[in-house]
């Protein structure tokens, strides 16, 4: 599971808080969540974003709720939000 140490490195270059990071545990407690679903933008092996959030399909209407989202910031202003959303 690669992808969280990338993801992990990924915020801390993106949040400069600690509070408003996620770290390594965390990140791949959610890349393991059953529930939630979790895509990474990437370029060339480098981890330029990720996103992670829960799909509700039961019931009437779908619905979702993004958890956790971070776009590096070399690669801010190149519309990586919208895809990974």
């Amino acid at each position: 599971m690669a992808d969280d140490i990338a993801i992990a490195a990924l915020e801390l270059r993106s949040f400069h808080r600690p509070g408003e990071r996620f770290d390594q545990r965390r990140v791949r407690h959610l890349i393991s969540h059953p529930r939630l679903v979790v895509r990474v933008a990437e370029k060339n092996g480098t981890v330029l974003g990720w996103v992670a959030g829960f799909v509700w399909l039961r019931g009437r209407l779908p619905w979702g709720r993004v958890y956790a989202l971070a776009v590096d910031p070399h690669a801010r202003g190149k519309q990586l939000g919208a895809p990974l959303i």
